[in-house]
């Protein structure tokens, strides 16, 4: 596919760079949407330049006023992403969350591999956060997981001046340890 210069979800790729994408797409028109990305065709030979645009987006966002905004993926972005580990994916899809919730994620990792998976969520009964890390992400069916690194010197970035009531490993008892730094 081919990127555009919106700079609001590109900012962070560099204008009409091309990023590889495969898989099956489906032909759509954009109407009120604004194309960010375009498919391409097939290069004529193998590892040749790609062709021309076929006239359908492969990602397009919308922002209707007071009903959000939206960003619209007419790819296989995931897969691509775990099976290749294309950075600009990963740079597209967090771009498209920020833009589309208009901020920052509250929360951040650093010194992470990118096998790393975060997940957070608020439970308001119990009036606290619980962020669970796991390090797993990748496509288990073409690249199967058969050994997990140990992780060291990750730093979860977060606002909050909160201690964590504890810090554990899923389905064991003992504690990890952690150090809370100021700001």
């Amino acid at each position: 596919m081919k990127m555009s210069k919106f700079q609001d979800l590109c900012a962070n790729i560099r204008g009409e760079k091309l990023i590889p994408t495969g898989g099956v797409q489906l032909i759509v028109k954009a109407t009120k949407s604004k194309v960010i990305a375009e498919v391409l065709s097939g290069s004529k030979v193998h590892y040749g330049p790609l062709g021309d645009s076929v006239g359908s987006p492969s990602v397009l966002t919308n922002q209707e006023p007071g009903s959000g905004r939206v960003v619209y993926f007419n790819l296989p972005i995931g897969n691509r992403y775990l099976e290749f580990g294309v950075l600009d994916y990963f740079r597209l899809i967090n771009s498209a969350v920020q833009w589309a919730a208009k901020e920052s994620a509250p929360i951040k990792l650093k010194n992470a591999p990118r096998t790393i998976a975060l997940t957070a969520f608020m439970q308001p009964n119990m009036n606290r956060q619980v962020i669970h890390l796991v390090n797993s992400m990748r496509d288990e069916i073409n690249q199967p997981i058969v050994k997990l690194n140990m992780c060291r010197g990750i730093k979860l970035i977060t606002k909050t001046k909160k201690q964590p009531i504890r810090v554990v490993e899923a389905g064991k008892a003992e504690l990890i340890g952690y150090l809370m730094e100021k700001n």
